[in-house]
């Protein structure tokens, strides 16, 4: 049975802003015994709830309805979500960063009032980095 979504697809992450979430949350699969957590998105939870899914070719970020958006056939109950970042989140700004070579956005961060968190998107996967890690990121792209 393949997941059938529901999906609002948002043009920029900037969209997510003055949004609150319960925090940041990767996908969890179950397969024989064995979880597998999904690096290609991160989950914003709260009254509405958004996937930023990345392939290496575009980042897309999706208001889910019903399901998320995963490649394979999975059923809900072989699906959980594994907190990343266990906190109340309201977005005050997205910074988004541009690799100039490919045309799309490598980096990007989240302000809220009391953190930013850090965020780096590498081929199919996004990150979750420190702030040093970003910031020597940045220069590289700026350079």
């Amino acid at each position: 049975m393949k997941n059938k979504i529901k999906k609002l697809k948002i043009k920029h992450l900037s969209e997510l802003k003055d949004k609150t979430f319960n925090g940041v949350y990767r996908i969890a699969l179950l397969e024989d015994e064995t979880q597998y957590i999904l690096e290609d998105s991160i989950i914003l939870k709260g009254e509405e709830t958004f996937q930023i899914l990345t392939t290496q070719q575009s980042l897309e970020v999706l208001k889910i309805e019903d399901e998320f958006k995963i490649d394979g056939e999975y059923e809900s109950p072989h699906i959980t979500l594994i907190p990343a970042i266990e906190e109340t989140i309201y977005i005050s700004n997205i910074l988004q960063f541009y690799d100039k070579h490919i045309n799309e956005i490598s980096a990007f961060s989240i302000e809220s009032k009391h953190l930013n968190y850090f965020f780096i998107r590498m081929s199919d996967e996004i990150q979750i980095i420190q702030k040093n890690e970003f910031e020597k990121i940045i220069m590289k792209l700026e350079a």
